[in-house]
């Protein structure tokens, strides 16, 4: 078993290709997908909130940006994603995924809002967690890892906000509901009860890849 975990809270719970696509596109992960075996868990202490966002105006290489999915323009807003609140007494559901060291290297230059940090000591899942050695008689403690949103990245929300013009994308957030529901029997009540309402527009958007 591997010896390192990402705990996905939002996208990553509907997207685990990106777990093992994301590395290369030369099919350098081709067959890792069904090594996997991800687990509902939770995070203690944090609650969801959508206070994560990008400019959509800007064009970055190697990013993305969006158009109106009804008329083909591109609106000038800041678009809305999910991050990780600190709220003591609080718990929030998600999925462990084991990684390997170049997938977390390739999340962390995917999740590009977002900065890597451990919290072992504050995840729980079913079973433990680990991977013995070949003769059986240790095992060695798991790391799990999640991703916070970059200072900036929590700036351009609020700045957003205060504009009025921040949106939470409609297909980003049918597709995390999506997962949530097919994570657990509860899971997406569970999603609702520790995810703050974002308050935003929701805005039907098609993405664009920047090459």
């Amino acid at each position: 078993m591997p010896g390192e975990f990402v705990f996905a809270y939002g996208s990553l719970v509907r997207d685990l290709a990106a777990l093992t696509n994301v590395v290369a596109r030369d099919g350098a992960t081709e067959g890792k997908l069904d090594a996997i075996q991800p687990r509902p868990a939770r995070l203690r202490d944090h609650r969801r909130a959508w206070n994560v966002a990008m400019d959509n105006a800007l064009t970055l290489p190697g990013y993305k940006y969006y158009l109106d999915a009804r008329d083909g323009s591109r609106p000038e807003v800041h678009v809305a994603f999910l991050n990780l609140l600190a709220a003591p007494g609080h718990v929030v559901n998600g999925m462990l995924v084991p990684v390997e060291a170049d997938q977390l290297s390739a999340l962390d230059r995917r999740e590009r809002n977002y900065l890597r940090h451990e919290v072992t000591e504050l995840s729980e899942t079913g079973g433990g967690l680990g991977s013995e050695s070949e003769s059986g008689a240790a095992a060695t403690p798991a790391r799990v890892w999640t991703y916070y949103g970059r200072p900036e990245a929590c700036r351009r929300f609020e700045d957003g906000r205060r504009a009025g013009c921040v949106v939470v994308d409609q297909a980003y957030l049918e597709n995390v509901r999506a997962g949530f529901a097919a994570l657990a029997a509860d899971g997406l009540a569970e999603f609702e009860r520790s995810t703050e309402p974002h308050g935003c527009r929701v805005l039907a958007l098609t993405r664009v890849e920047v090459g």
